[in-house]
């Protein structure tokens, strides 16, 4: 291959001593980089050159993405309500667009073999400066198809000849600058679009009775038309045709030598054996495919502004936001361009590797675009189809080559699942029904609303869950309080029950046990600390792991089912949305591959069914709460309270009503997990089981043993909660008993376990859907760590689940083992919780050691000698005679 070379200095020019190199000037380093080099002559047919083919070629190529770009800006301004676009027609009109680019791509680099490309250009862009402004008197869809498809044909020739006439023209050291220049027009096309249509908007919509959208159209074709007519004047031909009218003979001369000494090969005659020679190289497969990849990878952009509107963002707001990507890609463009030249690396490759042969580089440039395009034009159907927007579960993982994952709930389990989630680089969106993350440890002074008195059916929840299309996507948001209701101040009470953390809630592990694997807590914290700070812990974590960032608050999900064609989960949303001091709610249907619940135990309130207390409740409502409901002491000042359950929040409500109650009863049955007595305080009357509740309030309550309690002004029911998962109603079973429970169900009518899980964590018929957070008894900040990334492992694919039948029967000998119920997902046993740990990790490492990927540690033997001698500790301070005490939860 010949050397780049450069016309001689002619005799006399004695810019520099024959025995020196010429020294680099400042154009050397901001142009070409061996300018110094050159002479006079060959950098004023530089200068030619590059006002002629630069300016026309980059000002048409900015307005051929200009005008290929403005129909979503159009669309998301007013078009789609104004054509009354539906379902996929949108898809279907960028299909028709690019149907018509991707035809005339190789027919183009043919035909101006034979037309010189100044005329075919100028004729081209004129008459896609006319379509577009036609596309302002659009009135139905139809038309709308029509116009693209003639854009799409007219605009085709641009990009390929314009660069197959750049490649003809430049040396190696000169070529990627100017291609990346060319280049770079497009996104800034692009971005440009985006910036027009808000401006016009705001300044012309409803002008002269035309809807913004339709300026645009005429804009832009008036833009055009212009720049095409220009071309017919001032874009050359290649050096080895008609010398161009603005180059003198000496220097279309010097640009036939360039071209000569660098390889750069004349046309020849194209004939059949043309094709076959093109065809039996690897060339064209080569960048054809690359390109290919490239345009399907950015195919996504095109659809960010129908999202950004789905997600409340102004119009203004949705045609500027997408501009920033495209900004983004031309300044790295135009920096490997400079870089390319610099090195002397081919970053225009295509024209260096194919400069040998007129008819491949002709071909194949076009054909790299061509087969782009041809692709493109039935993919968006496929994965963009305007049916699936605006989160388009097929096209956006497509494009990024990511699973997108939905997390439900922001408390230490949901923020855990999303952490390693994101590590592991898939896509995650967690929803928080709240106002905030932080679970269970969020304090809410308001009350949640009652339920049921008694709970007949886990697959109700605490909340009324939506039907669909209640709450009817409304897209953007109105940008007043007109589209609002009336301001209503329990709608927030009512969609997101505030959750079970009363003022006085602390941690009963010590933190030193109680801490997540994504970070420990800040220097100095104590053992015992209050809800506040195991809040503030939570958060932070979410910040720093950038689960903040992909979390939606005041979201909460209504219905989890599989999608239809099997293709992972349909996710049904309703938000609450806040403005100008009024409120509403919006549904929303999202689709993702993967399902990770993580809402914990501490929903549902449990409500027992004892005589009588479901009349009490309706006479004296306010007398008769769950221990969820509770939230300071002062309440039952000098009343005489009934406390209902021994477990650790009952312990605790007896503690904090010492010296505030008159008098404090606490229920037990007796159970192997009840609190010791002397672990109460002293004024706590501690009774038997309940058999009546008997009226009036303040009445008689009949115990079991046949004591009656007298003047009972307030019961707590610290009764525990139940499992339950409103938005899987479809796998509860509200009629089916605990035992009765088959290989689908995942909730029985008594909510005391979750059915046919593998490892407690993953959906044995579905493992696409997983739980993080079912067991009990255990440190739950650091088994959700350990939980969190066993999961992140097998959903990023560097774990294989068993067979299904493996996992119906190692569920099945578990269950054998422990029976069915609450004690299922125990890990209260000693040892149990480490050796559950030790047995999900080593599953994951197994695999990931085949992939080199670093091994997941279990817990290090420092925090389990502390965890165990903290246990050991507890049980010799509750229970000296060697009676178990209720294990400890967080």
């Amino acid at each position: 291959m010949a050397a780049v070379t450069t016309t001689p200095a002619p005799a006399g020019d004695s810019s520099s001593s024959p025995d020196e190199p010429p020294k680099k000037t400042l154009r050397s380093y901001i142009w070409d980089a061996d300018s110094h080099l050159k002479s006079p002559q060959e950098r004023r047919l530089l200068l030619k050159l590059d006002l002629a083919i630069l300016i026309i070629g980059c000002f048409g190529f900015f307005m051929k993405f200009l005008d290929q770009t403005n129909m979503i800006s159009a669309y998301i301004s007013g078009m789609r309500e104004d054509l009354s676009m539906l379902g996929n027609e949108y898809t279907y009109a960028t299909t028709t667009y690019t149907v018509g680019y991707a035809i005339m791509q190789i027919p183009s680099t043919l035909i101006v073999q034979k037309i010189p490309p100044s005329i075919w250009l100028g004729a081209m862009e004129v008459g896609w400066g006319i379509w577009t402004f036609a596309q302002a008197g659009l009135s139905s869809s139809s038309q709308l198809y029509a116009f693209r498809f003639l854009v799409g044909l007219f605009e085709a020739s641009f990009s390929p000849v314009v660069l197959y006439v750049i490649g003809g023209w430049y040396t190696k050291t000169e070529l990627a600058k100017r291609t990346t220049l060319f280049q770079i027009t497009a996104p800034l096309g692009a971005a440009f679009s985006g910036y027009l249509q808000a401006a016009v908007y705001e300044k012309l919509d409803g002008r002269n009775g035309l809807a913004g959208w339709r300026w645009l159209y005429i804009i832009c074709g008036l833009m055009t038309v212009p720049v095409g007519i220009a071309t017919f004047f001032f874009f050359p031909d290649t050096p080895y045709k008609k010398k161009p009218w603005f180059l003198t003979e000496e220097e279309h001369a010097i640009a036939l030598r360039r071209v000569q000494n660098v390889g750069i090969a004349p046309p020849a005659k194209i004939t059949w054996r043309t094709f076959t020679r093109i065809l039996g190289r690897w060339r064209i497969y080569a960048f054809v495919f690359g390109y290919v990849l490239y345009g399907c990878s950015s195919l996504a952009g095109g659809f960010f502004g129908i999202w950004l509107k789905s997600e409340g963002f102004s119009v203004v707001d949705s045609n500027v936001i997408p501009s920033g990507t495209w900004l983004i890609s031309g300044f790295l463009s135009l920096t490997w361009g400079y870089l390319s030249d610099i090195t002397k690396s081919s970053f225009a490759w295509a024209h260096e590797v194919c400069r040998d042969d007129n008819e491949e580089r002709a071909i194949v440039a076009s054909g790299m675009n061509g087969m782009s395009y041809a692709i493109l034009a039935w993919l968006p159907i496929i994965i963009f189809p305007q049916t699936m927007a605006p989160d388009f579960r097929y096209g956006f993982p497509a494009s990024f080559g990511l699973l997108i994952v939905a997390v439900i709930g922001a408390g230490i389990a949901g923020v855990s699942a999303a952490a390693y989630l994101l590590k592991e680089g898939l896509s995650v969106t967690v929803f928080e029904r709240s106002s905030v993350g932080g679970g269970i440890w969020h304090f809410d002074e308001r009350i949640p609303a009652d339920l049921q008195y008694p709970n007949q059916r886990p697959s109700l929840g605490d909340y009324q869950v939506s039907q669909r299309g209640e709450f009817g996507s409304l897209t953007p948001p109105p940008e007043s309080s007109a589209g609002y209701p009336d301001s209503d101040p329990d709608i927030e009470l009512r969609f997101a029950p505030p959750g079970p953390c009363y003022a006085g809630l602390k941690n009963n592990i010590p933190t030193s046990v109680l801490v997540s694997s994504l970070g420990p807590w800040p220097e100095g914290t104590e053992q015992k600390i209050s809800q506040e700070l195991a809040e503030r812990y939570i958060r932070g974590l979410a910040t720093l792991h950038g689960v903040t960032a992909v979390t939606r608050v005041h979201t909460r999900v209504d219905e989890v089912k599989a999608s239809p064609d099997g293709g992972g989960w349909e996710v049904r949303t309703v938000s609450l949305e806040k403005r100008h001091g009024a409120a509403r709610l919006r549904e929303r249907l999202w689709h993702f591959d993967l399902v990770v619940v993580a809402t914990g135990h501490y929903c549902t309130p449990r409500i027992p069914g004892f005589v009588g207390l479901k009349e009490w409740k309706a006479a004296f409502p306010d007398r008769i709460i769950h221990s969820k409901q509770y939230r300071r002491p002062q309440r039952f000042q000098g009343q005489n309270v009934l406390i209902i359950g021994a477990g650790v929040s009952s312990s605790d409500i007896c503690r904090e009503l010492v010296g505030i109650a008159n008098k404090v009863y606490q229920s037990v049955r007796g159970g192997a997990y009840d609190t010791p007595i002397h672990m109460l305080p002293e004024s706590t009357i501690r009774v038997g089981p309940i058999e009546e509740f008997q009226p009036p309030i303040p009445g008689q309550i009949l115990l079991k043993d046949g004591q009656i309690l007298q003047d009972i002004h307030a019961v707590v029911l610290a009764t525990g909660y139940i499992t339950s998962y409103p938005f899987l109603s479809h796998l509860h079973s509200d009629n089916t008993a605990l035992d009765e429970a088959d290989e689908n169900i995942l909730i029985t009518s008594d909510g005391e376990m979750v059915h046919n899980l593998h490892k407690d964590i993953f959906y044995i018929p579905n493992p696409t859907l997983a739980f993080i957070g079912v067991p009990y008894h255990a440190a739950a900040f650091t088994l959700f760590g350990f939980q969190a990334q066993v999961l992140a492992r097998v959903f990023a694919g560097k774990a294989r689940l068993p067979s299904r039948a493996e996992m119906v029967e190692e569920y099945k000998k578990k269950v054998e083992e422990k029976g069915r119920g609450r004690s299922f997902h125990s890990l209260a046993g000693h040892g149990a919780e480490v050796g559950y740990v030790r047995e999900i990790v080593e599953w994951v490492n197994r695999d990931g050691e085949a992939l080199g990927e670093p091994k997941v540690e279990a817990h290090a033997e420092e925090w389990v000698k502390e965890y165990e001698e903290f246990k050991t500790r507890i049980t010799e301070e509750c229970c000296p005679d060697g009676h178990t005490p209720e294990p400890l939860s967080p």
